[in-house]
């Protein structure tokens, strides 16, 4: 038990840090899209 814990901790904190890259690339992307598409406006 105690050595299975480990390496549980490291594989959701993987887990976590690839959905909060997918997450902050979605979002910067989507920024990025509406800034180019407002700038022309202003």
């Amino acid at each position: 038990m105690k050595d299975r814990h480990p390496s549980r901790i490291f594989f959701w904190f993987i887990a976590l840090l690839a959905l909060c890259t997918y997450f902050s690339a979605t979002i910067t992307s989507m920024l990025a899209a509406r800034v180019t598409l407002c700038v022309p406006l202003i």
